[in-house]
């Protein structure tokens, strides 16, 4: 291994009769011909995914939103999770030629131009477009050298990696005929064919065959590579770029000198000599001019191999000459045959126009197998300009891996999650059908692996589903009736522990044995409960003696033993009542002659009541000498149904406890009240659960119990923590598979749910519009409170649609982000225009920038419309949505970079933040908060 070798680590296109690189390469395996040289659903994108509208989209290049969704396939190609890659020095590289959307765009320039025009057509702007969206600070580039542009834009790629500029690099190009007149200057020039077919290197040869598409190249150093366990396809050699100069011919004329050249320099970079490369994928138009002229140069190159002539062939055959994409075809071509480790035909060859042989040249005409003794395999890839501009570059097959991708193992059955989420639902369901079919089609592919590929390669949106099982079939047929919700942003998480009562014997047997955490912190108490009880604990937990484990000696720290093992009157409907067991009977049957329902626990005191009041006295001695630590996280106290004080775990408190009620209910109200609006219930049972929500006084976000007695113990837990994932909580999924050994697989990338956008199609929609500020502020306050907050969000959204291009307001999601919804400071101020006419109210400029969200605006527009509005107190609840935000997605939004700049780092560039993001994502929304509320110097942020 060199230090100036670079491995590809991921691939993604999209190629006439190919929508990834497996339908790729079956095209060219199976040696087919693509009957149409189109890509399919040009004008389709998903521009709800990457938070466009449909005003933008619509003004935007298809080769931008092309060079959009393949990234996003690309990273996850290469198992690399696009977030992560977000604010890193990445660049990006790629080809392209023509400006066909610029063209029709001008064309019909009255119906067509607005403010999205200038850059949604502009050629640099592909690459731009790209590190925008994906937030990556590298060199972002544009390359156009015509049809040699998207293999220049690897070399250059590779140059970056190699000068230690970037660490990571995405490299390739894209091409698309969009326009007749365009199709026209082609034709004129003379060198298309008439027959519609690529004869590579034959003496049919009439011209190149005018196509279209895109492919990508995710490229990293390859020690990089290795040590971060990279899947890694293939590795670059050497690269070389040069011109042919000037020639007597005309400038469009190839160059035999020129051509070899780039060959030789390429060769010579790799550090090989000419008989290492075993197969080149040639430019090979199908020219008469062009294929003479690079055939006569490989041979000046190879022909002076003793053993075997050089085989070549061009993907141009299959696919047509897609102009600045053809570079990265042949690349792909040859990466995929490097893997597979057989060389696909060249078709339409019968006869040369020149004399091959005596240029040590055989085009490869059928499904050749690698030679088994050309170890490494390696190959070279030739790309031309029409302006002389020439690339080559020699790839050779991926080290061998260490281990297998699949673990040679016994597949035993276990319990895991298939996490599985999406921008949309329509996404969601077309992800959990894709992974369905990926998987019938690859039956050797394990549950544990495909569950951690899962969440450990794949982004996480707010449109969730989380299936559980234990085997293949099991899991398969829950993505086939998949039960999905979506993810909000929720309160604060209470962790609620169930008391004496709720335990059963072989509880947190199933955890023990499946999570090594659990084993371990099981273990370790009850090796210190073990030295204060008669009978050790866990032989009485996994024991047959339902009675002895009722008894509070044992029932106490067993439940201790297993919450902690796990990373009263309890509500208006339902109280415990505690005695004599006369006096509670008494009780019980007048309430069971009333109708209600009646359950005893299964606790072996009266506790809480006047039965305990004889032990209390040598209780508090006892507890004299225990000292207790004040609380890490806000603890409630059930004694006095608030936060516990400095009192909390004194001896008298202990006393307190177990001699009065069980305040349960006010405690519940308390964290309610504190904006906690999940609940889980941490220990066996589960009827605390109910409990709470019977206690709130509204729904809560998540109220779940983490073990059900009629669930197996595993299955119960991730199907707990599946609920709480899908209502918004964040869970750290890999660690279900600490302990199984897993590895990541290939997965199906993103199922994009697109829609067609196309030149006038993202106009302005109809606008039911007819007020003007005459009145309209008193209109408003006539109606009631309820009735317009309802009206007033239904505007807001509306309005919204206008702006952005939506068929109706129903498009507008009111509680997502105006910046998500594809606004900007321009359709930001159209909105404002519009509001300012409907309410008759004075509005601000940064009004999307100050209310996020079309509901969080409608509030504040019925605050001022209705005379209640609090400037202080509406800066509150602005600091309370933005305390809900994870690090993460104040970072996507650009939030961040806006509190780091109210927290202190004023003068400092926001593309440049002061604090690492390491030390950011330490940080909690609250800590971001705080600083931002509290100036400080930068040398007091950590």
């Amino acid at each position: 291994m060199r230090s100036t070798d670079i491995a590809i680590i991921g691939l993604a296109c999209r190629f006439p009769a190919a929508a990834n690189p497996g339908d790729f390469w079956r095209l060219v395996h199976d040696g087919r011909e693509a009957s149409q040289s189109t890509i399919d659903g040009v004008a389709d994108f998903d521009a709800n995914f990457f938070n466009l509208s449909p005003r933008e989209a619509s003004a935007m290049d298809p080769r931008q939103r092309l060079a959009l969704e393949l990234t996003w396939e690309l990273l996850e190609d290469a198992c690399v999770v696009p977030e992560s890659v977000r604010g890193q020095q990445v660049a990006v590289y790629l080809g392209a030629m023509n400006d066909d959307y610029a063209f029709l765009t001008l064309r019909d320039a009255e119906g067509n131009v607005d403010h999205h025009s200038f850059a949604g057509t502009s050629r640099g702007m592909i690459a731009n477009r790209v590190s925008y969206a994906f937030g990556m600070h590298g060199p972002s580039v544009t390359i156009d050298s015509g049809q040699s542009s998207s293999l220049v834009a690897v070399h250059l790629a590779c140059e970056s990696l190699r000068t230690g500029a970037s660490p990571l690099a995405i490299a390739g190009g894209v091409h698309l005929n969009l326009a007749n007149e365009t199709a026209a200057l082609e034709t004129e020039f003379g060198a298309l064919s008439a027959t519609g077919h690529t004869y590579a290197f034959d003496a049919r040869a009439d011209g190149y065959v005018r196509s279209e598409g895109a492919g990508l190249v995710l490229l990293k150093p390859l020690r990089s590579a290795i040590e971060d366990g990279n899947p890694i396809r293939a590795v670059i050699r050497g690269s070389a770029v040069g011109n042919d100069g000037h020639s007597a011919a005309g400038m469009t004329v190839p160059s035999v000198s020129g051509q070899a050249d780039v060959i030789r320099r390429a060769l010579s970079g790799a550090g090989l000599d000419s008989a290492a490369v075993h197969y080149v994928e040639a430019h090979g138009t199908g020219t008469e001019i062009g294929d003479p002229v690079e055939a006569t140069a490989l041979g000046e190159v190879f022909a002076d191999r003793q053993h075997r002539p050089l085989s070549v062939g061009s993907v141009k055959t299959n696919i047509g000459h897609t102009g600045g994409a053809a570079g990265i075809a042949g690349l792909l071509k040859t990466v995929l045959a490097l893997e597979n480790a057989v060389i696909p035909p060249s078709l339409n060859y019968t006869s040369a126009a020149i004399d091959l042989e005596s240029l040590g040249l055989q085009v490869n005409t059928t499904l050749t197998p690698w030679p088994p003794g050309d170890r490494p395999r390696r190959a070279g890839v030739s790309a031309f300009g029409m302006g002389g501009t020439n690339a080559h570059v020699i790839v050779e097959q991926a080290p061998e891996p260490t281990e297998s991708i699949v673990a040679q193992r016994d597949e035993v059955p276990v319990v895991v999650p298939w996490v599985v989420s999406a921008r949309s639902a329509e996404a969601l369901t077309g992800q959990a059908q894709r992974l369905l079919a990926w998987l019938i089609e690859r039956p050797e592919l394990s549950v544990v692996d495909v569950g951690y590929s899962l969440v450990s390669t794949r982004s996480v949106f707010e449109h969730r589903a989380v299936v559980v099982g234990g085997d293949r079939e099991q899991l398969m047929a829950g993505l086939a009736g998949v039960v999905v919700g979506r993810a909000a942003s929720v309160g604060k998480t209470v962790w609620v522990f169930p008391g004496q009562g709720a335990q059963w014997l072989g509880m947190g047997r199933g955890l023990y044995g499946r999570f090594a955490v659990f084993a371990k912190v099981f273990d370790e108490v009850c090796a210190v409960l073990d030295s204060h009880v008669r009978v050790p604990l866990r032989s009485v937990m996994w024991g047959s003696d339902a009675g002895l484990l009722e008894s509070t000696e044992f029932a106490q720290p067993a439940l201790f033993a297993v919450e902690v093992a796990l990373a009263a009157v309890n509500g208006p409907e339902a109280v415990v009542v505690s005695g004599s067991e006369a006096a509670v009977g008494v009780v019980v049957d007048r309430l069971v002659g009333a109708g209600r329902r009646v359950h005893r626990l299964a606790v072996s005191h009266a506790f809480h009541s006047v039965l305990m009041e004889p032990m209390l006295g040598e209780f508090e001695r006892v507890l004299a000498g225990v000292s207790v630590g004040a609380p890490r996280v806000g603890l409630v106290s059930n004694v006095s149904g608030g936060l516990a004080g400095a009192g909390y775990g004194s001896a008298s408190y202990w006393v307190e406890h177990v001699r009065r009620a069980v305040r349960f209910a006010d405690s519940v109200g308390l964290v309610e009240s504190l904006g906690a609006s999940v609940f889980v219930e941490v220990g066996p049972g589960g009827g605390l659960s109910a409990a709470v929500e019977a206690c709130l006084s509204g729904e809560p976000a998540a109220s779940v119990a983490l073990l059900g007695r009629d669930r197996a113990e595993v299955d119960s837990l991730l199907g707990a923590l599946g609920r709480l994932f899908v209502t918004g909580v964040a869970v750290q999924w890999d660690s279900v598979f600490a302990d199984l050994h897993a590895h990541r697989v290939e997965l199906p990338t993103y199922a994009f749910a697109r829609q067609r956008f196309w030149l006038g199609d993202g106009e302005e929609a109809p606008d039911d519009h007819t007020e003007t500020d005459t009145g309209a502020t008193h209109r408003w306050q006539e109606l009631a409170p309820a009735e317009q907050h309802r009206q007033l969000v239904e505007l807001v959204c509306g309005r919204a649609a206008n702006v952005l291009g939506h068929s109706a307001s129903r498009d507008i999601d009111a509680d997502r982000a105006f910046q998500d919804l594809g606004f900007d400071s321009v359709t930001g101020v159209e909105l404002r225009d519009r509001l300012k006419i409907d309410t008759g109210l004075t509005l601000s400029r940064t009004l999307i920038f100050d209310y996020p969200t079309p509901t969080a605006l409608a509030d504040y527009l019925g605050q001022r419309l209705s005379g209640t509005y609090d400037q202080e107190s509406d800066d509150e609840k602005i600091w309370s949505l933005l305390r809900k935000i994870p690090i993460q997605e104040l970072r996507r939004t650009g939030l961040l970079d806006k509190l780091l700049l109210l927290a202190g780092t004023a003068g400092k560039s926001q593309l440049e933040p002061p604090v690492s993001d390491d030390v950011i994502d330490s940080l909690s929304p609250d800590d971001l908060i705080a600083m931002a509320l509290n100036p400080a110097d930068d040398d007091d942020i950590p």
